[in-house]
């Protein structure tokens, strides 16, 4: 399986707690925090779509919260829990 990459998915963002009334600095916080996340998730997804990044067709070896293809599943993407 030569040129082979594995893909981490993104992992969800911890957000920081509300404050008890309205404050800008947090909703900014907020919005930083999904905008890299999300940013994160456009690119994983266009890499593994667009055939830069090759799949491993079996999840044998692969460590934890990688990504592969499964061909006895209609080559549906799975992630190694």
């Amino acid at each position: 399986m030569a040129n082979t990459k594995t893909v981490i998915p993104p992992k969800a963002p911890n957000l920081p707690l509300a404050p008890i009334e309205y404050a800008s600095q947090y909703i900014d916080q907020v919005n930083n925090a999904l905008r890299l996340y999300f940013t994160q998730i456009d690119n994983s997804s266009q890499a593994i779509f667009s055939g830069k990044i090759l799949l491993p067709s079996s999840s044998t070896g692969l460590a934890s919260g990688s990504l592969w293809y499964d061909p006895a599943d209609g080559n549906r993407v799975k992630y190694v829990p």
